[in-house]
């Protein structure tokens, strides 16, 4: 998420600059469903997945898309070793977590690219209607009208290319076109 740091343990240093929760305090990965089913295990709680929006997520929680079977899941441990690429909920302040076998407690540093928001596949043509216009670095957009306010549509130019203001999509083989800021540059 935008605001996420990497925690991460060095084996070398027995406590952390910063003191973090241990490890053992982050909740594991749980795969409980996926669409709502089933239907009584939904909304999600923290470090449940598979979600695919927001509202699959008890209150202030939110979902976060993995671009990659491997990428971590802020504020859960777990997930390195899956190959579903499963989708979790999150506190939107969460922390990558990461330990090293030999030191009980992480030690905190930045993530540089925090301050801008990954890249999230929506719908198109205005399907589903309730999700458009769309936010910032959201897709699939059209025209400047499927994006909210003052935000434009990036056309990309083939399925790899990067899209300014935005983390994300060198992977996809879509070609998406997403929501940005007039003045984003390549992040």
């Amino acid at each position: 998420r935008a605001d996420a740091t990497i925690v991460t343990a060095s084996p070398t240093t027995a406590s952390p600059s910063i003191s973090p929760q241990p490890t053992s305090a982050y909740p594991r990965l749980k795969y409980v469903g996926d669409e709502w089913h089933p239907k009584d295990a939904f909304p999600l709680s923290e470090c449940e997945g598979d979600c695919d929006k927001d509202y699959d997520c008890k209150g202030d929680l939110i979902c976060f898309e993995r671009h990659g079977t491997t990428e971590s899941v802020p504020g859960c441990l777990g997930g390195e070793e899956e190959s579903k690429g499963t989708d979790y909920c999150i506190r939107a302040d969460a922390t990558i977590v990461t330990a090293s076998p030999t030191t009980a407690s992480p030690s905190i540093s930045p993530q540089p690219t925090s301050a801008y928001p990954r890249l999230k596949y929506v719908g198109d043509e205005w399907h589903p209607k309730d999700a458009f216009p769309l936010s910032e670095c959201e897709g699939d957009c059209d025209k400047d009208y499927d994006c909210k306010g003052d935000l434009i549509c990036f056309e990309r130019h083939g399925t790899t290319e990067s899209v300014p203001g935005c983390l994300g999509g060198e992977e996809e083989s879509k070609g998406t076109d997403y929501c940005i800021r007039a003045d984003a540059t390549i992040v």
